[in-house]
């Protein structure tokens, strides 16, 4: 998929030959676009204001918009940490847009949204959109959404939430256990330890029990590089299942 304009993508192969255009007038297209498994589209959109908290399901036979998520109504958008940070990061982004979405992931059993102002990673049931967990520092959410945050289990010290984070994913079932699901994320560490800041970037592994709501942080790459790697916008973290390994793009050095 290649985002041409606003409001219009693109379906064609790595030589560039074009399949599918798909123009939706009525909305503004950033960041991302999943095909599901039933084979339509969830595409991020933003607002009139900026602000980038809505997706729309796409059909793909017929290309009209199916279904039209405005987040406001499942979230807070009073919570928006590190308005300065972000401002600046994101060269005068408007405070309107208090959760940014930049990425949606498709699971079994619901989806996934990251939210770079929220530095959260959010899990909702797909089409009814109720909230599953959150995973993310726990510092001002209101009472109504306490139950949904996960708890960080700490093994030897060895724990750190994400800030700003982009391109979670579900890595397969490594410990064998229906409970738990593993996901691949990258931190990009917008507003770590402020007023201290320590500016790295990584990659990073956690493993959630959905059944006990706690989190395990398993694996992570880039902290021992420090402000090298520092990427303050951008990012990627990919699986590779044909080796195991694990491609880190650091996207704004």
């Amino acid at each position: 998929m290649n985002s041409e304009a606003k409001n219009k993508f693109l379906e064609l192969d790595l030589l560039g030959k074009i399949y599918n255009i798909y123009s939706i007038a009525s909305e503004n297209i950033h960041h991302d676009i999943l095909e599901m498994e039933n084979g339509n589209f969830l595409i991020t959109t933003l607002d009139e204001n900026g602000s980038e908290d809505s997706l729309i399901e796409l059909s793909r036979n017929s290309g009209k918009i199916i279904k039209k998520i405005d987040l406001k109504t499942v979230l807070d958008q009073n919570r928006y940490i590190n308005k300065k940070l972000f401002k600046q990061d994101f060269f005068g982004a408007s405070f309107d847009d208090w959760f940014h979405l930049n990425a949606i992931y498709e699971h079994k059993d619901g989806i996934t949204l990251s939210g770079r102002h929220q530095s959260a990673v959010i899990k909702m049931s797909y089409p009814e959109l109720e909230l599953k967990w959150i995973l993310g520092i726990h510092d001002q959410w209101n009472d109504s959404y306490r139950n949904y945050l996960l708890t960080p289990i700490e093994t030897e010290g060895f724990f750190e939430w994400q800030y700003g984070q982009h391109s979670q994913e579900e890595l397969p079932d490594f410990d064998n256990n229906a409970d738990t699901i593993d996901i691949l994320l990258f931190d990009n560490g917008n507003g770590r330890g402020v007023p201290n800041m320590k500016n790295y970037s990584r990659a990073v592994q956690y493993r959630i029990n959905e059944k006990e709501m706690t989190v395990t942080q398993i694996w992570e790459y880039g902290k021992v590089r420090g402000k090298d790697l520092f990427s303050a916008s951008v990012g990627d973290a990919n699986y590779l299942p044909k080796t195991g390994n694990r491609l880190i793009s650091f996207g704004s050095l």
